[in-house]
């Protein structure tokens, strides 16, 4: 998967699938007697065509159905790339955005972008809708628009610090077509709710011990 590909690739393929998991029963878009509204009919026709212009509501069909996530991959336990996957990331971020998210309907992938700074533009850009461990900085808040209070805190001793060294703060892009009031609410709300949750001892807990197992050499069978 290509980390790069720009937004639109991921909506389309988000819309498609679910107008076509609608229409599935009725037989088709040209079916007469089909109980799909007018509007849905306007909107896979639009899409299956490549016509541009579509109406404020075939618009807001899929908007938001999936955040496209990246971050650092080099923040064990926070964040790191999945040894067995490296096009995707792990840690107690990713496992705990997608708890949060997965409460307000939201499908979550958490996609390597490239180190640190790339990562970073990559979301800057709008290719990618939010950055998983985000330090806070001035000069990023014209492009950036950063969830209160912290995702994480970095209170892990000092023999368990990542390679680097993570900001911890969820940050949407100006530029995601997924940033808007309710979701920037939403996440402030449920980052409020984690620390009483006990979920996030137990993240970093579980992928500490995650990171240190796969950080162990591989034994040499014996002849």
């Amino acid at each position: 998967m290509n980390a790069r590909a720009p937004r639109s690739f991921w909506l389309l393929a988000s819309s498609l699938t679910s107008i076509a998991s609608k229409l599935a029963p009725t037989g088709g878009i040209f079916e007469k007697e089909s109980h799909v509204t007018d509007r849905l009919r306007a909107a896979a026709l639009s899409l299956l065509l490549g016509l541009p212009a579509l109406s404020a509501d075939a618009q807001a069909l899929g908007k938001c159905e999936r955040l496209i996530v990246t971050g650092s991959p080099d923040a064990p336990p926070y964040l790191w790339r999945d040894p067995q996957d490296p096009a995707h990331l792990i840690g107690a971020s990713a496992d705990l955005l997608r708890q949060v998210a997965g409460e307000l309907g939201l499908k979550v992938e958490v996609l390597y972008g490239g180190k640190r700074s790339q990562a970073r533009d990559e979301v800057r850009s709008g290719r990618m809708d939010l950055l998983l461990d985000a330090p806070i900085a001035l000069d990023e808040q014209d492009s950036l628009d950063y969830i209160h209070p912290a995702l994480l805190y970095n209170d892990l001793k000092a023999s368990a610090q990542p390679v680097d060294q993570p900001g911890l703060f969820l940050a949407v892009s100006h530029n995601s077509a997924c940033n808007d009031p309710w979701l920037r609410g939403q996440l402030a709300k449920k980052m409020t709710e984690l620390p009483a949750s006990g979920l996030t001892e137990a993240a970093l807990q579980r992928n500490l011990e995650r990171w240190k197992a796969q950080s162990q050499p591989v034994s040499a069978p014996k002849p």
